[in-house]
């Protein structure tokens, strides 16, 4: 099932709606377009699907019973918009369990890219809404299963990253981004025992990447002049696996913030300074379970995580530097 919510007074959670995601195992990832207004699902059923939000306005009560209130805050005004998710496209993406997609900028038009535990990524493209999806290129240089999968930052041009088991980051680029049918392989490094990556999404500076794996190590690498990418810092960061990274958006800080989730039960955010030292800023112990998600909102001021509790938080920097939990959702409510 999607749970799909809506955010008051900035932080505060409200469910919306809830649909039935028509796989038919277990759902790997889910992904929203750069908008906000489609979400890409993967599954073990080797399916991928694509959802399509259409926002309604709901019946109008009568002027005479509307006038004696008036919508007093961004609540009221929701209620008022009918959000309907539908799906718009499905098909058979891999030969075995979907393990991750990511979206391309819409810059580079409706792409999207999926990676398997079959050891292959496939590029896929809308070229007209509403038509098939069309295959538009296979990568078949990974020895084992492809375990994640995140594109470029917008400006670094139409650049894909791949961590696979064999333990060994991959970055591809397109030839021409008018036609994605040819991506040639521009670097690749090893880290052992990869398991999830983040690209610095901050356009000043140099190119950075940060790995997450499965024996708790966060691993910062960055692009040298000559194109060649080398480790920067390692850090054990998790007494278990780290199953998600997300490296924030900047504006203006002097640091960068880098999330992670982990098998261990927790949550931690670490603070990556100029000169290429890791600190530890804040940790989080509220997941009761293993925490499989952490996503960071489009200022990087508010840290959403999810587990295997069933529930989505929130963590917000307050005023004195310390991160504190602001909210909490259970999809068992």
């Amino acid at each position: 099932v999607f749970f799909f919510f809506s955010f008051l007074c900035c932080v505060e959670m409200e469910l919306v709606t809830s649909y039935e995601t028509r796989h038919s195992d277990v759902v790997q990832d889910i992904a929203y377009d750069y908008y906000g207004k489609r979400l890409a699902s993967c599954s073990a059923d080797q399916l991928v699907k694509i959802w399509d939000l259409k926002e309604e306005p709901t019946q109008t009560e009568t002027s005479s019973s509307s006038s004696s209130s008036a919508p007093s805050s961004l609540a009221s005004a929701n209620q008022n918009l009918s959000q309907n998710w539908n799906l718009t496209a499905s098909w058979k993406a891999h030969t075995s369990m979907v393990c991750r997609l990511a979206w391309a900028h819409p810059e580079f038009g409706q792409v999207i890219a999926t990676c398997s535990s079959d050891h292959q990524v496939i590029i896929w493209e809308e070229i007209t809404l509403g038509l098939p999806w069309k295959q538009k290129a296979t990568l078949v240089d990974h020895r084992e299963a492809v375990i994640d999968t995140k594109f470029a930052p917008k400006h670094l041009g139409l650049k894909l990253a791949t961590c696979s088991r064999d333990g060994v980051i991959r970055i591809y680029e397109a030839a021409d981004p008018l036609n994605l049918e040819h991506w040639a392989r521009t670097e690749e490094f090893e880290s052992q025992n990869c398991n999830c990556l983040t690209w610095n999404p901050t356009v000043f500076g140099t190119p950075m990447m940060a790995v997450g794996n499965t024996q708790g190590a966060l691993s910062i690498y960055q692009c040298e002049s000559n194109g060649k990418w080398t480790l920067v810092q390692q850090h054990r960061a998790h007494t278990d696996t780290i199953t998600d990274i997300s490296w924030a958006p900047n504006l203006g800080r002097s640091y960068n913030l880098i999330a992670t989730a982990s098998k261990d039960k927790t949550v931690k955010i670490w603070k990556l300074n100029s000169k290429g030292k890791l600190d530890l800023a804040a940790q989080f112990h509220e997941h009761n379970e293993a925490v499989w998600r952490v996503e960071w909102n489009i200022t990087g001021t508010v840290l959403a995580s999810s587990g295997d509790d069933g529930s989505v938080k929130l963590w917000k920097q307050s005023f004195n530097d310390t991160w504190q939990p602001v909210s909490s959702f259970s999809g068992q409510q």
